[in-house]
C-alpha cells in the first residue's frame, strides 16, 4: 500500500508587527488575489501525497475558517486557545494529542510548515528519514536559524550558525513521531520550533538530516507587509 504524507500547518500565532493588521495568513498582495494561507496550503496540497492537512489556528480563527470553505481542499482545523500566551511547544503538542497510532500507521510521516511559507518546489526527498529543509546562506544573510552538522546529521540549531538557513519546514517520520509522543514531557509550552528539534536530537536521539533546496526561491517566506508582493 502506498502511504501518504500528512501535513501540519501552524497558523495560530500573532506575527510580530502584524497584530493591528490581522492574521498574516490572511494577507493579500492585492484585492484581486487570494490570501497567503490559500497559497501556503495549495503549495503543499498540490503534491498528491500531502493529505490529510491539519491546520493549527488561533488568532482570528473565525476569519480563517470563513476563508477555508472557499479553498475546496480537505482541511482539519485544531484550535489553539492559548495562541497569545504560549509558544510553538504548546501548538506542537496540541497536534500530537489530536492524532493517534491509527493515523500514524497509515502515513509515512508528517511535513510541518507555517502559514506564511509558500513551498514553490521540493527537491527529491527521502520520506523514510526525518529532515529539515534548508537553503544556501549568503554573506549578507542576517538573523537566521542555522545548524551545525555531525556525520551529515543536525547536531544543534540556533541563531546565525552554520552554512545554511533553515526554511521553517521540517519532516518527521511516523516512527519518530511515536517516539516523541512517548517522551512528550521533554517538550515545554514556550519552546521555539528549533528548540523542539534540538530536544528531539538531544533528549531522544532522533536523527535529523538536512535537505538543501535546489534554488533559494523554492521556498518563499512572507514576514509582513513589506513582503506581500511575493504572495502568489
Amino acid at each position: 500500500m502506498n502511504k501518504n504524507i500528512g501535513c501540519c500547518i501552524f497558523s495560530h500565532e500573532v506575527t510580530k508587527g502584524m497584530k493591528s493588521h490581522g492574521q498574516i495568513g490572511l494577507l493579500k498582495s492585492s484585492n484581486k488575489n487570494k490570501e497567503l494561507l490559500y497559497y501556503s496550503i495549495k503549495s503543499i496540497h498540490k503534491y498528491s501525497q500531502y493529505d490529510p492537512v491539519y491546520l493549527i489556528i488561533g488568532f482570528e480563527e473565525d476569519k480563517i475558517k470563513k476563508n477555508l470553505v472557499n479553498y475546496n481542499i480537505s482541511i482539519n482545523t485544531i484550535y489553539n486557545e492559548e495562541y497569545d500566551t504560549k509558544n510553538y511547544g504548546y501548538a506542537f503538542k496540541l497536534f500530537l494529542r489530536h492524532i493517534d497510532d491509527t493515523y500514524l500507521d497509515n502515513i509515512k510521516g508528517v511535513l510541518f510548515t507555517l502559514s506564511n511559507i509558500v513551498v514553490k518546489h521540493l527537491p527529491k526527498l527521502n520520506y523514510r528519514e526525518s529532515w529539515i529543509l534548508t537553503k544556501k546562506r549568503y554573506k549578507t544573510t542576517q538573523n537566521y536559524i542555522g545548524c551545525t552538522l555531525q556525520d551529515c546529521k543536525v547536531n544543534y540549531m540556533f541563531y546565525n550558525i552554520g552554512e545554511s538557513v533553515w526554511t521553517d519546514v521540517f519532516y518527521l517520520t511516523s516512527s519518530d513521531i511515536k517516539k516523541i509522543i512517548s517522551g512528550i514531557d521533554n517538550y515545554y509550552d514556550h519552546m521555539f520550533m528549533f528548540e523542539i528539534i534540538n530536544t528531539m536530537i538531544e533528549k531522544q536521539n532522533i536523527d535529523i538530516k538536512t535537505i538543501v533546496l535546489d534554488k533559494i526561491n523554492d521556498v518563499v517566506k512572507i514576514n509582513g507587509l513589506k513582503d506581500k508582493h511575493k504572495i502568489k
